[in-house]
C-alpha cells in the first residue's frame, strides 16, 4: 500500500526513522520510527487507542477490510539479567497492531506487483513508561511467512531509550 504519514495526536521531542528489509530475496519492508515525549506513557490505554485510530482512519478507505482486527504485541524484555546486545533499564509498555489488505492490489500475482508495491500493511504503535512512542509500517506480500514474523518479533524486542 502506499500512503502518507498520518497526522499525529502526539509531539516528540526527539524521534528517529529506521528503514529494514528481510534477508536478499524476499520481499518486504518495515519502517520504525522511535519518538520521545516529555511524559509517562506506560498506562496511556486511551492514548495508544488515538494514535492507532489516526492510522486506521488514514489506510482504511483502502483496504479489503471493513475494519481492521487488533492484535496486542507482548513485549519481549528481558526479565533481570541484560544480554550483552541490550542496555537496562527496560522500561514496560504496551503495544497493538493491525493488518490491512490493499484493495487495489487483490487478484495480482507477486509479479505483477512492483518492487514498491505490497498486498498487506500492518500498522504498529507502541507506548513506553520512559515516554518513548514506536510507530512501525511492515509491509509483506504474505503476513504467514517466516520474514514477516521476524518482522513482528523484532518489534516486540524493542527496548527504547533516549539520554
Amino acid at each position: 500500500m502506499k500512503k502518507e504519514k498520518p497526522t499525529t495526536v502526539l509531539h516528540l521531542d526527539k524521534k528517529i526513522e529506521v528503514a529494514l528489509t528481510p534477508p536478499a530475496g524476499e520481499k518486504g519492508s518495515m519502517i520504525i520510527t522511535i519518538g520521545k515525549t516529555d511524559g509517562n506513557l506506560d498506562n496511556e490505554r486511551s492514548l495508544l487507542f488515538a494514535l492507532v485510530q489516526d492510522r486506521v482512519d488514514y489506510l482504511l478507505p483502502n483496504a479489503v477490510e471493513d475494519a481492521p482486527s487488533y492484535q496486542s504485541l507482548e513485549l519481549k524484555y528481558p526479565a533481570e539479567k541484560a544480554s550483552f546486545h541490550m542496555v537496562p533499564p527496560y522500561y514496560p509498555g504496551m503495544g497493538t497492531y493491525f493488518i490491512l489488505t490493499d484493495s487495489s492490489l487483490v487478484g495480482k500475482s507477486s509479479k505483477e506487483l512492483s518492487p514498491d508495491e505490497y498486498l498487506y500493511i500492518a500498522e504498529y504503535v507502541g507506548l513506553y513508561k520512559d515516554g518513548c512512542v514506536v510507530y512501525a509500517s511492515l509491509l509483506s506480500d504474505d503476513t504467514k511467512s517466516d520474514s514477516f514474523k521476524q518482522m513482528l518479533d523484532m518489534l516486540a524486542s524493542i527496548n527504547p531509550q533516549f539520554k
